[in-house]
């Protein structure tokens, strides 16, 4: 039985606000949970979220597991709200240490009664629901766009009626900036996305901007670089993620780096987002704000690919040039400027690369097959 069925087959009805509304206690699946301190427990931000509570869309996704595990240990009230769509990515295993603490509805974005069930009475939303990236989503554009556009604006409407006081934190991406934008790249540079994926962000950053100011709601977008770390899904990566590189060393194959590996970019250690996104969730000068999110360590395809060799024990490096002369440099280089995430309390890692590829490399060689 899948764990979509599984989590389906524990759902329980509550009465609430005058309707039925389907839940599901995710401890059902597992008796052992207990809760865990994330990996790599180098924390550093000093927000309290004891007892607030926090919906998270897109919680048993990668990112979003481990947002929801870190408010359950600071003793947040967490709702997930999450649709377990295969190609998403979600499962409950991501929040197997924390789940019977945490109350999960099953439902999709795109269904506004399912939303407004969700969003009522919580003073933070954190929304990270739909793709992670470029090649993850179904295939359909318009499925895709209305999971990126739709789920959005429904998820910003009941905010408005349901929660008007609450922060409505959205994870974008630095993918809504223009491929041409010259290093470091700051909130300002130019937007100008050349994937599907960034053009359904930048959207959503624009329904996120302009709902919020015509309805005055605290909204705060947050511009991801690329996360990684334990617990990721590896399979069907996209090409040139540093997920992609990792699933290619664990199966002893080829890495292949685009270009000569000189392009530059940003990785962003799982843990260091969730810092981010509890940071960016109760600073009081992120309001409006668009804010990147990176580690500040700017390493080339090259070293990143070199790094997972020496962690997994495994795999070599073999550039792709696609008829380039090979000391010619392709693929998208991305180093952000960090400035304004640091005026507003969010310190650098202090974990280097190497050491959170270490880590996420312990965890995937150590995990039962």
């Amino acid at each position: 039985m899948s764990e979509r069925n599984a989590a389906r087959r524990v759902r329980v009805w509550e009465v609430g606000g005058g309707r039925q509304s389907p839940h599901i206690r995710l401890g059902a699946l597992d008796r052992r949970a207990r809760v865990a301190e994330p990996i790599g427990v180098a924390h550093k931000v000093k927000t309290d979220w004891a007892g607030r509570r926090v919906l998270v869309a897109g919680g048993l996704g990668f990112l979003g597991g481990a947002l929801v595990t870190r408010l359950v240990g600071m003793g947040a009230q967490v709702r997930v709200l999450d649709s377990l769509l295969p190609h998403f990515g979600g499962s409950p295993t991501n929040i197997r240490s924390v789940a019977e603490r945490v109350e999960v509805l099953v439902e999709d974005t795109r269904n506004r009664d399912a939303v407004n069930r969700a969003v009522r009475d919580v003073d933070t939303v954190f929304h990270l629901a739909g793709a992670a990236g470029p090649d993850t989503g179904a295939g359909d554009f318009y499925f895709e766009i209305d999971v990126a556009c739709l789920g959005t604006w429904h998820l910003l409407a009941a905010v408005r009626c349901f929660a008007p006081s609450a922060r409505f934190v959205l994870g974008s991406s630095h993918l809504v900036y223009s491929p041409d934008c010259a290093a470091p790249v700051g909130e300002e540079s130019h937007t100008g996305p050349d994937t599907i994926f960034g053009a359904h962000q930048l959207a959503a950053e624009a329904y996120s901007g302009v709902y919020g100011r015509a309805h005055e709601l605290d909204v705060v977008i947050a511009r991801l670089t690329t996360v990684f770390g334990p617990r990721q899904r590896l399979h069907n990566a996209a090409f040139g993620s540093l997920a992609r590189v990792f699933d290619s060393a664990l199966h002893g194959e080829d890495l292949r780096i685009p270009g000569d590996g000189r392009q530059h970019a940003d990785f962003l250690y799982v843990d260091d987002a969730v810092d981010a996104l509890l940071a960016l969730g109760q600073a009081p000068g992120a309001r409006g704000l668009a804010v990147n999110v990176g580690s500040g360590q700017s390493t080339t395809a090259l070293a990143a690919g070199e790094a997972v060799i020496a962690a997994v024990g495994r795999g070599r490096i073999r550039p792709l040039v696609d008829g380039r002369e090979e000391s010619e440099p392709t693929g998208r280089a991305f180093v952000p400027d960090l400035a304004r995430l640091r005026s507003l309390g969010v310190s650098a890692p202090i974990r280097s690369f190497e050491d959170a590829v270490r880590e996420t490399a312990a965890w995937y060689l150590g995990r039962p097959t």
